[in-house]
């Protein structure tokens, strides 16, 4: 009984240090990666801005094949929505809405994600030397849960390579087309 109620007060214990190291960990979480695209940036712009282009060089599409997706609102607009509709829990249903646009230079977005809170994606274009420098990023507040800010510790490696991947899938894509 003595080694039952030791085990449980340690883990006790243990549970408490957890939260309170929690608390001190980050709950802002911010993940960015970058590419050079051989490409002006207003080609560029066209296509992150294109919903409809999305799954021409998305990363995500891969996951789930018979993923269901559906663009609403006025194309390339403050507002246009691309919202996916998936079974397999790695992609679940979500949606990406853009809410800021400056022509040529940048792109917010809104990302909402079923059960989670809503987090945040843009898209930065500046000139490069044989091109232009394209930078993916994404923001999240993952809440006052300590235990969450836990996630602040491994989401860039998560998501990050995900993201070196769509940049990739991106050049290839642009640099390919022959309108660019």
């Amino acid at each position: 009984m003595k080694i039952v109620r030791g085990l449980f007060v340690s883990l006790i214990v243990l549970v408490l240090l957890l939260g309170i190291v929690g608390f001190f960990l980050p709950s802002q979480v911010h993940v960015e990666r970058r590419i050079e695209i051989a490409a002006p940036a207003s080609a560029i712009y066209d296509v992150v801005t294109d919903f409809r282009q999305f799954n021409q060089w998305s990363p995500w599409r891969d996951l789930d094949p018979d993923a269901t997706y559906e663009i609403t609102g006025t194309d390339r607009a403050i507002g246009s929505k691309f919202a996916w509709f998936s079974d397999k829990p790695e992609v679940g249903n979500g949606s990406q809405t853009i809410t800021a646009l400056e022509p040529d230079r940048s792109m917010g977005m809104r990302l909402e994600f079923e059960g989670q809170k809503p987090a945040d994606s843009f898209f930065r274009l500046t000139p490069g030397d044989q091109g232009t420098i394209v930078v993916w990023g994404f923001d999240t507040d993952l809440g006052a849960n300590p235990f969450m800010h836990y996630f602040s510790l491994i989401i860039d490696r998560l998501l990050g390579p995900t993201f070196d991947d769509g940049l990739l899938r991106l050049k290839k894509y642009i640099e390919t087309d022959p309108k660019t």
